[in-house]
């Protein structure tokens, strides 16, 4: 599911892979494209690290955004309205 939300909200997520892997360029992420796999790979020559560990950080970030975008289409709580007391 994850990798069906990166892709699925890509464009507005370029933003969010810049500030979380700023080395990735502007290029790259165009070429990625909302490919998971691609963008683990990328990561993981960036960053030197283990092709685990890009993937599960690039998993970690969908999981992130998966609940970010589920708390934003959730209905909002009304505020309770103030008790107001009459005088008796």
């Amino acid at each position: 599911m994850t990798n069906d939300v990166i892709a699925d909200h890509w464009h507005r997520l370029k933003g969010l892979l810049r500030r979380r892997w700023g080395r990735l360029t502007d290029e790259e992420l165009a070429r990625t494209d909302g490919n998971s796999v691609y963008l683990a790979g990328l990561i993981e020559h960036h960053y030197g690290m283990l092709r685990e560990v890009a993937e599960r950080q690039v998993r970690d970030f969908g999981r992130h955004i998966e609940r970010r975008i589920k708390a934003a289409s959730q209905p909002q709580p009304r505020p309770a309205s103030p008790v107001q007391h009459r005088p008796m």
